[in-house]
C-alpha cells in the first residue's frame, strides 16, 4: 500500500582538506543560524566570485573541447592565467560562500581543493592529472547545480562553450558539461540520446545515465512526466522477469504516483515518510527506491536552505539525506553522503537516528577504503570514527548544546 508523502574517477589526494570543509559546514549550522545584516553583502560577493570561476572553467572547457592542448606553449600564458585566477577565486568561494547551505559548503571547500590540484598538475606538466582533476571540477559544479530547483537554464550558459566544439564530445562528457553549467534542457536532450543509444548497453552505464536524468527532472525540473516515456523504453527492451525490469518498472510506477500527489507542506516530514516508505515490501531492492530516495533528497535539500534553528530537526534532516544520498550514489568520490550522516551525528548523539547514522557512515568509509585489495583506512579516518562513537556512547556532550570555532572542534 502506498504511504503519503508528508576506479577510474577522481579520488582526493587527502581527506584532511575535506575534513575542513566538514569543520566549516558544521560552523556555519551551529552559528548561523539566522540572517545577518551583511547576508546581501556576502551573497552579492558570491555570485561575483562564481561569475569569475565560471569565466575561468569556460576558458579551460572550451580549450580542451576544442582539441588543443592545454599545454601548447601558445597558449600556456593564458592557462596559467586562468589556472590561478580560478585557484583564487575559489578559495574566495570557499571562506565566504553558502553561510545558510551546508552542502554548498562543502562543496566549495571541494572545488577549492581541486582548483589546487589543478594548479599543481598544470605546472609539474602532468596532463593526465589535468584532465583528471578538471574534469573532476565539473562533476562538483553538477553535485552542486542538481540540488535544489532551477525551473530555467542560466543565461549564460549557451556561451560556456562553443556549441559546435561541445557537439564533437562524445555524449557523456557532453552532458557532464551541459549539467555542470546549467544547460539542463540541452543536457536532458543528450542524456535521452544515450538512454535510446544501443552503445549504452550495460546495466551499469545505464544505471548512471538514468540516475543523473532521474535526478536533474526531479530535482532540477519538478518534472515527473519527462522520464516517464523513457523508462518505458526502457523496460520495452530489458529482458521480462530481470531485476532491472523489475526496478524500471517500480520507478514507472513512482514517478505517477508522485506526479498526481503533491508532497504535503512539511518538507521534513514528507521526506521521513517518503523514506520510511521506500523500505517497505513494495520496493524488492534499494535500487528499485531510487525515484523515492531522489524525491526525498529534492524536499531535505530544499529545507536545509530555509532558515532553520531547531538543532534536532536539522540533524534528523541530514541523516535522512545522508541516507538518502547514500542510496542513490553508493560509490560517489565525493563523499557528500558522509558529511550529512557525520553532521547529524554531531548536532545530535543522543538522537534515536545517531546509531544508524553511525552504521550507514562506517558502511559508506568502508566501500570507499576497503573494497579493493591492499586499502586501508587513514588513521585520521579512524580516530574522527572512535570520535563520533564515544559522542553516541555519551562520553561527550552534545554538540547541539554548545558552540565551537572550526578549529576548536576538530583540532
Amino acid at each position: 500500500m502506498r504511504y503519503h508523502p508528508a576506479d577510474t574517477r577522481p579520488r582526493p589526494a587527502r581527506r584532511s582538506r575535506f575534513r575542513a570543509g566538514l569543520a566549516v559546514a558544521l560552523f556555519c549550522i551551529l552559528g548561523v543560524t539566522q540572517a545577518s545584516p551583511s547576508d546581501w553583502a556576502e551573497k552579492e560577493a558570491t555570485r561575483d566570485t562564481m561569475q569569475v570561476i565560471f569565466e575561468s572553467l569556460r576558458f579551460l572547457l572550451r580549450l580542451d573541447a576544442s582539441g588543443e592542448d592545454l599545454d601548447d606553449p601558445r597558449n600556456r600564458v593564458e592557462v596559467l592565467a586562468a589556472l590561478r585566477e580560478l585557484d583564487d577565486q575559489s578559495a574566495i568561494l570557499a571562506s565566504h560562500g553558502f553561510y545558510e547551505d551546508s552542502g554548498g559548503v562543502f562543496l566549495a571547500s571541494v572545488l577549492e581543493r581541486y582548483s589546487v590540484l589543478l594548479l599543481r598538475s598544470y605546472e609539474q606538466g602532468e596532463p593526465e592529472r589535468v584532465q583528471q582533476f578538471l574534469y573532476g571540477m565539473t562533476d562538483i559544479c553538477v553535485a552542486c547545480h542538481t540540488r535544489l530547483p532551477s525551473p530555467h537554464d542560466s543565461p549564460v550558459a549557451k556561451r560556456f562553450i562553443d556549441s559546435r566544439a561541445l557537439s564533437t564530445l562524445p555524449a557523456r562528457k557532453r552532458a557532464r558539461i551541459q549539467v555542470a553549467t546549467r544547460r539542463f534542457e540541452d543536457a536532458l536532450s543528450t542524456l535521452e540520446e544515450l538512454i535510446e543509444s544501443p552503445k549504452v548497453a550495460d546495466a551499469v552505464t545505464l544505471e548512471d545515465v538514468l540516475t543523473t536524468y532521474l535526478i536533474v527532472n526531479i530535482r532540477v525540473k519538478g518534472d515527473m512526466e519527462r522520464p516517464i516515456p523513457m523508462l518505458e523504453s526502457v523496460a520495452e527492451r530489458s529482458a521480462p522477469g530481470s531485476k532491472w525490469h523489475r526496478d524500471v518498472g517500480v520507478w514507472l510506477a513512482s514517478l505517477e504516483y508522485f506526479g498526481n500527489t503533491p508532497f504535503i507542506s512539511d518538507p521534513l516530514s514528507s521526506a521521513r515518510n517518503i523514506i520510511d516508505g521506500a523500505t517497505s515490501a513494495e520496493f524488492p531492492s534499494q535500487r528499485s527506491a531510487l525515484v523515492e530516495y531522489i524525491a526525498a533528497s529534492s524536499l531535505l535539500h530544499r529545507y536545509l536552505v530555509s532558515r532553520l534553528s531547531d538543532a534536532m530537526d536539522v540533524s534528523e534532516a541530514h541523516y535522512l539525506l545522508g541516507l538518502a544520498e547514500y542510496r542513490i550514489h553508493r560509490d560517489d568520490w565525493l563523499p557528500q553522503a558522509e558529511l550529512y550522516l557525520e553532521i547529524a551525528i554531531v548536532l545530535a548523539p543522543d538522537a534515536s537516528w545517531a546509531n544508524p547514522a553511525y552504521a550507514l557512515l562506517v558502511e559508506k568509509i568502508h566501500r570507499t577504503y576497503l573494497q579493493f585489495p591492499g586499502g586501508r583506512m587513514p588513521p585520521e579516518v579512524e580516530e574522527r570514527l572512535r570520535e563520533l562513537q564515544r559522542a553516541i556512547d555519551g562520553t561527550r556532550p552534545s554538540s547541539a548544546s554548545f558552540h565551537l570555532t572550526p578549529a576548536e572542534r576538530f583540532d
